[in-house]
Parts: C-alpha cells; sequence; structure tokens
C-alpha cells in the first residue's frame, strides 16, 4: 500500500504544477489547436511536443498514423491485457501453499 501514497503524492505534485501554469493565465486551459506541435500550449518543452502523443490533429487521418500516438496507444492496450491477465491468475498462497481465486492471509 505504500504505492498508493507515492501515487496520490505524485498526482498532487502533478496538480500544482497544473496550477502553477494555468492559474497565472487562464487562457491556458483552452488549448490552442495549431498545425504545428511547436505552437500548442503544454507543460513540456517544446522540443518534446514532437516525441508525445497528440490527440488533436487536422485531419483525423493522420490522428492514426502519427508514431507517438501509435506507441500511446499500443502501450495502454499493453498495460489493459497485463491487468486482465492478472486478475484473471490464481493466487498462490505461500503460508499453506493452496492455490486458490481468493487466497486470504491468516
Amino acid at each position: 500500500m505504500r504505492w498508493v501514497r507515492r501515487a496520490a503524492i505524485g498526482g498532487w505534485i502533478y496538480q500544482a504544477a497544473l496550477a502553477a501554469r494555468w492559474l497565472r493565465a487562464p487562457d491556458l486551459l483552452f488549448p490552442t489547436i495549431d498545425e504545428g506541435l511547436h505552437a500548442r500550449d503544454s507543460l513540456f518543452p517544446v522540443a518534446w511536443h514532437a516525441r508525445l502523443p497528440s490527440y488533436y490533429f487536422w485531419d483525423f487521418s493522420s490522428y492514426w498514423t502519427y508514431r507517438p500516438n501509435v506507441a500511446a496507444m499500443l502501450l495502454v492496450a499493453a498495460l489493459l491485457a497485463l491487468g486482465i491477465q492478472a486478475a484473471r491468475a490464481p493466487i498462490k498462497d505461500a503460508a499453506t501453499g493452496s492455490i486458490g481465486r481468493f487466497a486470504t492471509p491468516d
């Protein structure tokens, strides 16, 4: 359960970064849809924009072929498959050696 606290703290730090960026200028909350990736609003440096997924394009055909988008979609699909596989895997109780779907600690 230690990871839950770390994940929550990480989320709060990210929210603080968003607040620091966008509370100064609320107009930045509305994205600038521009053909050039360099002109789009982002928390990340401009040099990273071409390597990050971008889910709004002028034409939807390039949405499915843009390499960072494809990589992000494959990553999400792989994480879903791993999660489903982990949820279906039987749990082995180390204390008793029994294998059961819902092994409970003593």
